[in-house]
């Protein structure tokens, strides 16, 4: 099982994903069923790797308004059980990680593991399997959020399966005493959402994938006359 300490690169590899905040949302379905799944979305174009590919999200380059709009890229991994799809969203407004609009759309239909950072360093972390959510927490306050039995509205039936993956691959508190130093949370955010998914994020994964780059609406009035 690889940990926190494996993804010590990630950061530094892609900083236009996550200078500014990041989502990075896997779906056990292939990257179509996911696009079916949100509604299609337009304006889709191709880009290789992560790196160089995450430029779209900037709202100029395809004059996205993100009251009503949210721009993706997806492709395709291999995890657990055959094809996920790689979600990954930059800048800090991520519809890859809010319940509505598609949090709960794609957990009723696929298994979800879905993690951010944003800008200020708060995040969440989601896992949703057989149309439930499994686990909900946020990685900064981990020793309240994710151990913690008096905050209900963050339990899940996942929760004891989470902490004993977090305990093994590290990057993130459970306990308050715990030593995780908090510039880890993004690695092992990563390294827990491996663990659940079975889904391997290496540097040639990530440089090599085909994203498809598509824009969605979120609510009523999104424009759809954007160039295909």
């Amino acid at each position: 099982m690889r940990t926190s300490d494996d993804f010590g690169w990630i950061r530094a590899a892609y900083p236009v994903w996550f200078d500014n905040g990041y989502c990075a949302t896997l779906v056990r379905a292939d990257p179509e069923a996911v696009l079916a799944a949100l509604g299609g979305g337009y304006a889709r174009r191709t880009v290789v790797g992560v790196g160089s590919g995450l430029g779209f999200i900037a709202v100029h380059d395809y004059d996205v308004d993100l009251e009503v709009e949210q721009a993706f890229g997806v492709t395709a991994v291999a995890g657990d059980g055959g094809c996920w799809t790689l979600l990954a969203q930059s800048e800090s407004s991520f519809i890859g990680i809010d319940d509505k609009p598609m949090i709960e759309v794609l957990g009723e239909r696929f298994e979800v593991v879905s993690h951010s950072v944003g800008s200020s360093g708060y995040g969440q972390f989601k896992w949703w399997r057989d149309g439930r959510r499994q686990i909900m927490f946020e990685p900064l306050l981990a020793p309240h959020t994710l151990s913690s039995e008096n905050l209900p509205e963050y339990a899940g039936s996942g929760r004891d399966t989470v902490v004993e993956l977090v305990r093994l691959t590290g990057g993130i508190q459970v306990e308050a005493t715990d030593t995780t130093s908090e510039n880890s949370l993004v690695e092992g955010a990563f390294a827990l959402a491996e663990a659940l998914t079975g889904v391997h994020l290496t540097r040639e994964v990530l440089d090599t994938a085909v994203f498809t780059l598509s824009v969605i609406a979120i609510r009523p009035g999104a424009r759809w006359d954007r160039p295909q």
